[in-house]
């Protein structure tokens, strides 16, 4: 089985814990309620899918780091072994631009 761990990074409040719950299908309902990331939450999962026109499984790690820059100095030990990153940012918030640069600076 291939196994993918991507990194899931951006600023405090865009939507980050929200995607890896739509693209892991993990909940069934959405809460409005918001809860920050303490530190780092790992979601696993095995999908289905073609590689190369072969039916394959992936297991794929989803990894939602905090925003919080409380967290930072714990970043660098998550990048390690990561296949892919997703940025994620909140465009109405003008502030995320800056913060996601920052992040993209970080990583590469």
């Amino acid at each position: 089985m291939n196994r993918l761990k991507l990194l899931v990074v951006g600023p405090i409040e865009c939507g980050k814990s929200y995607l890896c719950n739509f693209l892991s299908e993990s909940v069934e309902q959405v809460s409005e309620e918001y809860r920050p990331t303490c530190g780092v939450r790992i979601i696993e999962y095995e999908l289905n899918t073609t590689i190369v026109n072969k039916p394959c499984k992936v297991e794929l790690e989803l990894w939602d780091l905090s925003g919080n820059r409380k967290y930072e100095s714990c970043w660098p030990a998550c990048f390690k072994g990561s296949h892919g990153i997703i940025f994620v940012y909140n465009p109405d918030h003008s502030e995320h631009i800056k913060e996601l640069e920052d992040w993209y600076a970080l990583i590469f």
